[in-house]
């Protein structure tokens, strides 16, 4: 697995050791920070270190979902989904995103499916309420009616 960091850019010498021994924990916090900056191979490669020291972290796999979708490559963001789904069935974030997913890949029916499914976990899921209405409306399915994307959810940011 290949440093956070540019190949080009070392990480500091003075927090080197600190990132080696940084728990699963700090290295989510970094992806979070570097989503922020709106640094996605960053922010992906942070979740990749935080798997390295906890592979069974659904936290994890959720983040580094969020950062293949945004990087378009769907067929891994699911992967990593359903590995978060894996290891916790009832992890939200992660049923939100697959209806995200499926959503933007005009898989109405599934990503309904999913969006019920954070309802049923969290009823006061605005954001995938918002999201199963527009679909069972019928909205969904002849394109967006507006132009703001659907965003993949975070725990933090």
């Amino acid at each position: 697995m290949q440093s956070p960091f540019p190949s080009h850019q070392a990480a500091p010498a003075s927090n080197s050791q600190a990132l080696l021994n940084a728990t699963a924990g700090q290295w989510l916090e970094i992806a979070y920070q570097y989503f922020q900056g709106d640094q996605i191979d960053k922010a992906l490669e942070a979740a990749n270190w935080s798997l390295a020291v906890d592979i069974r972290q659904p936290e994890a796999w959720n983040v580094r979902g969020v950062a293949l979708n945004l990087l378009n490559q769907w067929d891994s963001a699911m992967e990593a989904y359903d590995e978060a789904l894996a290891i916790d069935h009832r992890f939200e974030q992660a049923w939100f995103n697959r209806g995200v997913l499926f959503q933007e890949r005009g898989a109405w029916a599934r990503a309904i499916v999913c969006y019920r499914q954070v309802l049923r976990l969290n009823p006061e899921a605005h954001g995938a309420e918002k999201q199963l209405a527009k679909l069972e409306s019928g909205l969904g399915l002849h394109g967006r009616t507006d132009d703001r994307p659907v965003k993949p959810m975070l725990l933090s940011a």
